[in-house]
């Protein structure tokens, strides 16, 4: 599916904030997708990079980032700390400068639309005033993606423009 602008812009603006969070090098959002088999995902290494781009992930597959999807919580740890539930993803962490990362889900209304990851050049702590941190900072994102996606259905116009060819109106 083509992610439409306003949410390309809310996770350009998202990536900031994120990429901005002492010690991360690099920050990723993903948005459900597909009924929940996929996730629609996008990156950046520093703040201000432009623009966003989306690829699809597989929501089965066993990253930290669908675990956080899957389970509504926080999967933080440096990569020893994760390496027995997420060998293949910590296997894959290697030479990238990444020794930590912390997976938090997008929460909006009660549930779970997405999740953030973020990477770090050195472990945090991940003591639970940082983790409560995060968590928040995934209330608010959801939140800000729940009232995006809200506007857009709102409009019809905003859906299509002119009915496909062949299409019946």
């Amino acid at each position: 599916s083509a992610v439409v602008e306003p949410t390309t812009a809310w996770a350009e603006q998202s990536l900031d904030v994120l990429t901005s969070l002492p010690g991360v090098r690099r920050a990723g959002l993903a948005v459900i997708e597909g009924g929940g088999r996929r996730l629609d995902f996008t990156s950046a290494d520093h703040t201000g990079q432009r623009p966003a781009t989306w690829c699809q992930v597989d929501a089965y597959d066993d990253v930290p980032l669908n675990t956080a999807v899957r389970s509504g919580r926080a999967v933080v740890g440096t990569l020893v700390e994760l390496e027995d539930s997420h060998p293949a993803f910590v296997q894959g962490q290697d030479g990238t400068g990444t020794l930590a990362l912390a997976a938090v889900p997008l929460v909006a209304a009660g549930r779970t639309v997405g999740a953030f990851v973020l990477f770090y050049r050195e472990p945090p702590g991940f003591a639970d005033t940082l983790v409560h941190e995060l968590v928040m900072i995934g209330a608010r994102l959801g939140e800000a993606l729940r009232t995006i996606r809200v506007q857009r259905a709102a409009d019809p116009d905003g859906w299509m423009r002119e009915p496909a060819p062949g299409a019946l109106v």
